[in-house]
């Protein structure tokens, strides 16, 4: 690997001029060689910025030009949408097959989950189902696997007893990239009984449980895991107003996740505060999808869902189509429109939600709930009923 990184690092700097304090976005599949240009760009003082290869071209445009890298390196099957996002900055896109160092180590990527699976597994929730869920899952041999790691949301009970039937110890955990990606780590040694908790705080790591204004909460009682310590970002990149939402004044990072500790100190999270739409193994952020999906004339409130038992594809998680407006509501009465957005059905003017309880904190005038309030703190409805499904119920 040493080899590897230098020779591309010396591809970077002889062939591109790559140097200290640029920035090279990256855009293609999961695989080896990222590592390989992570550490050559550190060699080189250069800063990767890699992109999510199931963002379309307008939304890569905003990334690039919020970071403004000196160039972008794409694999053959994402050249066009490369050069669409990269248009309007004239930025330099360099197909990967063109560097010497990759052309010459690229390897063959069929599934060989034995090689895949060898001492150490860090997956998502959503991938560590999806293997176990593979045809070749029974057959594999499992026995070099030492650990695997899985968490950073709510992770389900049927993710994890196959790896244990297996003999495989599973460890849930919890974090976000603005804390270095590990808050909490289940330990090793009550894997099997620690199973449904994310475990205890990693070291140099604070974490407290608040309410939303930032005061402690009782011992068990839920409220929003907060994060403090070295390994906290001190900010987002030029996004003053993000950094400002994501802290607490006393300097404690707020993570959106809903969680609570019980008396062996361990953290559960059981929900998300923030609206968050998990697509495969990425997050993305609820606001950002789709442009343009509202704020049209007639529109009067939308829902976004997804068709159960497919899987996350390259665009999945967008919302396909304009908002609907009043004419189009006869039509999305008679049912769910695959592929699309589907209007909630509610007169213009009037809340979504009431909620039968009179002690219910999220009620709005007359006893509803406004829809910004039903997408806060866990405050959800059965569809179609209105049912308030918090234990105010």
């Amino acid at each position: 690997m040493e080899q590897r990184v230098a020779q591309l690092a010396g591809a970077l700097a002889r062939h591109e001029g790559i140097g200290e304090g640029d920035r090279i976005a990256s855009l293609g599949q999961n695989t080896p060689e990222l590592l390989e240009l992570l550490f050559a760009c550190a060699r080189l003082g250069a800063i990767l910025v890699p992109l999510s290869a199931r963002m379309p071209a307008p939304e890569l445009e905003v990334v690039l030009a919020n970071t403004e890298p000196v160039a972008l390196l794409a694999e053959n099957a994402f050249a066009q949408t490369a050069r669409e996002a990269g248009s309007a900055l004239e930025l330099k896109v360099i197909p990967f097959e063109t560097l010497p160092a990759l052309l010459e180590h690229a390897p063959e990527r069929p599934w060989d989950s034995e090689r895949a699976l060898r001492t150490l597994a860090i997956s998502a929730p959503a991938m560590t189902k999806a293997l176990i869920s593979h045809p070749r899952w029974e057959a594999t041999d499992l026995s070099s696997l030492r650990c695997v790691i899985t968490g950073s949301t709510i992770v389900r009970e049927d993710a994890l007893t196959r790896w244990f039937q297996r003999g495989v110890c599973v460890l849930q955990d919890d974090g976000l990239t603005e804390a270095m990606l590990v808050v909490a780590i289940v330990p090793r040694e009550g894997a099997h009984r620690l199973r449904a908790t994310a475990g205890r705080p990693v070291p140099h790591c604070r974490v407290r449980i608040a309410a939303p204004d930032g005061s402690p909460v009782q011992s068990g009682e839920v409220g929003e895991v907060l994060v403090q310590g070295p390994t906290v970002m001190p900010e987002y990149w030029r996004n003053p107003d993000a950094t400002s939402d994501a802290f607490h004044a006393d300097g404690w990072l707020r993570t959106g996740d809903a969680g609570s500790f019980d008396a062996e100190g361990m953290l559960s999270i059981v929900d998300r505060i923030k609206e968050v739409i998990i697509v495969g193994s990425l997050q993305r952020v609820s606001r950002r999808c789709p442009v343009g999906a509202g704020g049209l004339p007639g529109d009067r409130g939308i829902r976004r869902g997804g068709t159960p038992g497919r899987r996350p594809r390259r665009g999945a998680g967008r919302v396909r189509g304009a908002a609907a407006t009043r004419d189009d509501e006869r039509r999305q009465r008679q049912g769910p429109v695959r592929g699309a957005a589907r209007r909630v059905q509610a007169p213009a003017g009037r809340d979504l939600h009431r909620c039968p309880a009179a002690q219910c904190d999220r009620q709005g005038p007359g006893g509803r709930a406004s829809v910004a309030a039903l997408s806060r703190r866990a405050h959800r409805t059965t569809t179609g009923r209105g049912r308030c499904r918090r234990a105010c119920q």
